[in-house]
């Protein structure tokens, strides 16, 4: 999920409800995109996006595919970190573990480096390029 995150700058919450399903490839490239609607919980429910942008495609970065996560990802019938789905608030427990996670591995550093702050490197290094 990390590495998800850096490469498409896109927010946690929306990574937690990816699917398999959601991943095709467009024009040559491989692309991402949610349905906005998931079955969890024996319900139908929405998945949470801060704004319009995020319920847009986003392009997969090439690293992804020559790894094999497009093709581990889209032989998924399911979530993609289907194990997230088990806490009762996904996003907010998953936060909660990356940055843990990232602690752990040392990344955290003067500035409190979050998984948020993977979004905010992008976004940085894209504007300078």
């Amino acid at each position: 999920m990390p590495l998800l995150g850096h490469l498409s700058g896109r927010r946690l919450g929306l990574l937690c409800y990816l699917r398999g399903s959601d991943i095709r490839e467009k024009h040559g490239v491989f692309v991402a995109q949610t349905d906005g609607i998931v079955f969890r919980d024996n319900a139908w429910t929405r998945v949470p996006y801060k704004t319009q942008d995020s319920m847009t495609f986003f392009v997969l970065h090439d690293f992804l595919n020559q790894i094999g996560f497009i093709e581990w990802a889209r032989a998924k019938d399911g979530f993609l970190f289907d194990i997230v789905q088990e806490y009762s608030d996904p996003e907010k427990q998953t936060s909660g573990n990356m940055n843990d996670l990232l602690r752990k591995a040392g990344a955290a550093g003067k500035q409190r480096e979050v998984f948020h702050s993977l979004r905010h490197d992008l976004i940085d290094h894209m504007r300078n390029k």
